[in-house]
């Protein structure tokens, strides 16, 4: 999950998964 997160983290998605991103639990 963490890898998933660092893809979309550097991906350049739209600002709606960014904060999906953010919410998860590092």
């Amino acid at each position: 999950k963490l890898q998933n997160i660092l893809y979309a983290a550097i991906q350049p998605e739209p600002k709606y998964k960014l904060r999906r991103t953010n919410s998860a639990p590092f």
